[in-house]
């Protein structure tokens, strides 16, 4: 469990940065950010196009902007 209080819930939580944990379970428990169809967050590779516009519209439904 991170300063969130939240768990990371990836198989490859591990090998995520102790500074992005906390925003990462954020984002995982608010269903905004899911991972992989793995199970894997795979927090090395770079965003896609579409990933990033998934996250934006997952926020902007969660603000009510949408």
């Amino acid at each position: 469990m991170d300063q969130s209080g939240l768990d990371v819930e990836y198989t490859d939580a591990a090998a995520i940065s102790d500074y992005a944990r906390g925003d990462i379970a954020v984002l995982q428990s608010l269903d905004i950010m899911t991972g992989k169809e793995d199970g894997s967050f795979d927090s090395q590779a770079f965003l896609t196009r579409v990933q990033m516009a998934k996250v934006l519209s997952g926020m902007l439904k969660k603000a009510k902007f949408m």
